[in-house]
């Protein structure tokens, strides 16, 4: 029995020989038999470039959408993707050759010593260059800061393309509030006129009047406040108006779109605020001659409480020449009083206004989608002012200023911060009349709610004071300049 193991065990080890043999010469024929044209490429010789390739990719320093690379290898560099960035903060590979987004200058290939630049459409960043071996090469972090940081944060400007109170509606949350129901008022004042594209001339007696320029025309925006005398007139589309008749307690004339001249004082009117009243306590005579696109005239013959519109109380015009109009909230009339006084008084008469309604701006052209967005940076550029002599022992320390995140479904604010009082009357001096442009900056937190639920930005004015005896009367300027935005996203 052993034996007989034994020899088989043999010959299968003789079998096995055999067949490896065959295996053997199979491989070796087929190897043999390669064409001649045809050889195996080595691994190494893309290995051997994948070293030498070094780009140093960097944000241009003239341009914010366009990026360079420099080649400070020693081989020739093919750039064949490009990761970037939409504005919408997603990813995106694109091939550098061929795409509709970002276009690669002299074509995708870099040599020792040159440089690359890639242009991509606004909004757009470059991440990082991909290159035909495969290497990655991303914008050094630390040279995109110190380029952010020589540029600034790019704000968004949601205040824009306001010239006049038409222009304006475009932000008015309720357009009826130019109308009726949003002021209070001691002396009622009622529509006169409203008429577009007029020949007008003037002579009257003014108590405060305001001198704008229409960014988009040239041509001027005033709004004139007092109360008429004996011998002030209006001349409208070749027909005369006694405004002694007419507004023998109190006027408010609008005229926007002006092209003519205007005087104020036998001067020649320059933008700006002229507060006739406050500074002297007496009117100044103006005078002006042009053709108006819009003219409205309130008036009040008695004295009597009411309420009414935001429209004689609105102005839009630039006051200080740099292009940008302000856009105005204005309840001041006459003069200024302290705790023991009426301000906005003149003889027996009281002018005291107080918004019943604000006037709210909502930027919808700018949504906030909370999903995306976990904060709202707002920069405002504005300016104060107030007839109120003794400021805080004379007033309550009430909001003037409301900035916040508007929900339009439920049209109230999700998240909003305040401008008091007590923070305002600072930057102005009552008498003689001065104001200084102020800059505030505000952080709104954008609540997480359902998925992709939309806000806007939206700032109310308001005048919070009527009168309380003598005190809670001040009647206010506020003048918006500029409106800007910067969205922090989520993580």
């Amino acid at each position: 029995m052993p034996t007989r193991r034994a020899s088989r065990g043999v010959g299968e080890a003789v079998a096995a020989l055999i067949g490896l043999s065959v295996v053997v010469l199979v491989a070796l024929f087929a190897l043999i038999s390669l064409p001649p044209h045809a050889p195996i490429k080595p691994a190494t010789e893309r290995l051997v470039a994948y070293p030498s390739e070094r780009l140093v990719v960097y944000p241009s320093p003239t341009s914010s959408n366009v990026w360079c690379a420099d080649n400070v290898g020693s081989t020739v560099v093919r750039v064949e993707y490009l990761k970037v960035l939409a504005p919408d903060f997603r990813e995106l590979v694109l091939r550098a050759s061929r795409n509709g987004i970002c276009s690669v200058s002299s074509g995708p290939v870099v040599e020792p010593g040159s440089t690359l630049c890639v242009m991509c459409s606004e909004g757009y960043t470059v991440v990082s260059l991909i290159t035909s071996s495969g290497r990655v090469f991303s914008v050094d972090p630390s040279i995109y800061v110190l380029r952010q940081t020589a540029i600034g944060v790019p704000m968004e400007p949601l205040l824009v393309g306001v010239y006049s109170t038409a222009s304006l509606l475009q932000f008015i949350s309720d357009p009826g509030t130019l109308v009726e129901g949003s002021v209070q008022t001691y002396t009622t004042l009622t529509q006169y006129l409203n008429i577009s594209n007029v020949d007008v001339s003037s002579s009257l007696r003014a108590s405060l009047v305001i001198v704008g320029v229409n960014p988009a025309s040239g041509r001027l925006n005033l709004l004139i406040a007092g109360k008429a005398l004996s011998g002030d007139s209006i001349t409208v589309a070749g027909s005369a108006i006694n405004l002694g008749a007419v507004a023998g307690v109190r006027y408010r004339l609008k005229i926007e779109d002006f092209d003519g001249t205007v005087m104020v004082g036998g001067v020649n009117a320059a933008p700006g605020v002229y507060p006739c009243y406050v500074n002297s306590g007496t009117q100044c005579l103006v005078s002006l001659s042009g053709v108006a696109a819009r003219l409205t005239l309130y008036v009040a013959n008695t004295s009597s409480p009411g309420s009414l519109g935001l429209d004689p109380y609105t102005f839009v015009g630039d006051l200080d020449g740099n292009g940008a109009a302000e856009t105005l909230l204005v309840t001041q009339d006459f003069g200024v009083g302290d705790k023991s006084t009426v301000n906005d008084r003149e003889s027996d008469k009281l002018y005291l206004d107080q918004t019943l309604k604000p006037l709210r701006l909502i930027f919808t052209q700018k949504p906030v989608n909370s999903s995306k967005y976990a904060t709202a940076v707002l920069s405002i550029k504005m300016f104060y002012w107030d007839s109120s002599l003794d400021d805080i022992e004379d007033n309550d320390n009430r909001v003037v200023m409301r900035v916040g995140l508007y929900d339009p479904d439920t049209e109230s604010f999700v998240y909003s911060v305040y401008l008091s009082y007590y923070e305002l009357c600072r930057y102005r001096g009552v008498r003689p009349f001065s104001v200084s442009y102020i800059a505030k900056d505000f952080i709104l937190y954008v609540p997480l709610e359902g998925q992709g639920k939309v806000y806007y930005v939206a700032i109310e004015l308001y005048d919070p004071f009527l009168a309380e005896g003598g005190r809670n009367d001040a009647e206010v300027l506020i003048g918006l300049e500029y409106v800007g935005i910067v969205l922090g996203v989520r993580p």
